[in-house]
């Protein structure tokens, strides 16, 4: 089954064309604090995120492209790891899921956290194992400085404990730099779910007998 989650605030749409406005006088992404780099997941698996320069609006030194895409990609990490593939399970309750998110959003990723976390199976798992994760930044500049991202991200992984599925999450993240580093103001995400694939572990070998549905896509928009 696959649902969507959109959320573009319209005050951050707004403030990020104030960005652009004062780019001349404001740096890129300084500010940003060092991020950790991907701890294991439940399943003491550890998957290196693979990033990538998308599109590239505007003129921008190689260097800083390279230095905006690796910055942008630990945002998206960190949010992956906080919302998806946290050790703590089984659990009931998603706290602090959405690291490097404008509080705005994060209130609205809150109320969408059946599609912005992994809510929905971690009372009844006791592992996730990543599988692959990805992430294309698309990105904006003006006079040489980057002022807006789209990162485009793929994120693949497997549960265990009485709920066996292949979960699937891809979609794009909007961010703008500010003093604090790169914040994320909006969120396009689809989440879908299916039947592990057949595969060979230590204890011998799986096959999956769940059956996957029809997708299903929900769309909504903030207004606000």
């Amino acid at each position: 089954m696959e649902t969507r989650r959109i959320a573009r605030p319209l005050a951050a749409l707004v403030a990020l064309m104030v960005v652009l406005v004062l780019a001349s006088c404001s740096g890129d992404d300084r500010g940003d604090e060092k991020a950790p780099e991907s701890g294991p997941d439940a399943t003491g698996t550890t998957v290196t995120m693979k990033s990538s320069a998308g599109k590239v609006t505007g003129k921008l030194k190689a260097k800083v492209r390279k230095r905006v895409v690796a910055r942008v990609a630990q945002r998206v990490d960190r949010w992956f790891d906080a919302a998806w593939l946290d050790a703590d399970l089984p659990r009931t309750r998603i706290r602090h899921a959405w690291p490097g998110f404008t509080k705005g959003l994060a209130a609205r990723a809150r109320k969408d956290k059946a599609d912005t976390t992994n809510v929905r199976l971690a009372p009844r798992i006791d592992g996730v194992a990543p599988v692959r994760k990805r992430v294309k930044v698309d990105i904006l500049a003006v006079k040489g400085r980057a002022v807006g991202s789209t990162a485009r991200f793929l994120l693949v992984f497997d549960t265990s404990g009485d709920v066996e599925r292949r979960v699937r999450v891809r979609g794009q993240l909007s961010l703008s730099p500010g003093g604090s580093g790169w914040k994320v103001f909006g969120y396009d995400v689809r989440r879908s779910v299916g039947a592990v694939p057949d595969a060979t572990h230590s204890s011998g070998k799986r096959t999956s007998k769940q059956k996957g549905t029809k997708p299903e896509k929900t769309k909504r928009k903030d207004k606000k």
